[in-house]
């Protein structure tokens, strides 16, 4: 079995950075059909050639956010712009909660600020 990230899920298949130079396409097998894969999960994978493959497990998460849908976050920048238009003080808050509840430490970049 190899071991990979997802890097795209489009219609039910789940393309897979396996460390080669193409990604592996996969579909999920019988007993992995209510778990929910996101991007940026980690799996194990069997490949069957010509960047095909089946996905056997489900590696543990360090972490994930709901919205959007991703996983195993190395690092998460919130970058606003200081002024045209006015930086959104509640979208900030909520963006650092989430980061705060899924246990990542976020980034706070502020552009434009020759404008302010």
């Amino acid at each position: 079995m190899t071991k990979g990230r997802v890097i795209k899920n489009y219609n039910g298949y789940y393309y897979v950075d396996a460390g080669r130079e193409n990604l592996v396409e996969c579909r999920r097998r019988g007993k992995l059909l209510k778990a929910k894969i996101l991007v940026g999960d980690e799996l194990e994978i069997t490949e069957l050639g010509q960047d095909k493959g089946v996905i056997e497990a489900l590696l543990p998460r360090r972490n994930q956010i709901r919205r959007p849908a991703v996983a195993n976050i190395d690092q998460l920048l919130v970058i606003m712009a200081a002024k045209s238009p006015d930086p959104n003080q509640f979208l900030v808050d909520k963006m650092l909660m989430t980061c705060e509840y899924g246990g990542i430490h976020p980034t706070l970049c502020f552009n434009k600020c020759d404008l302010d």
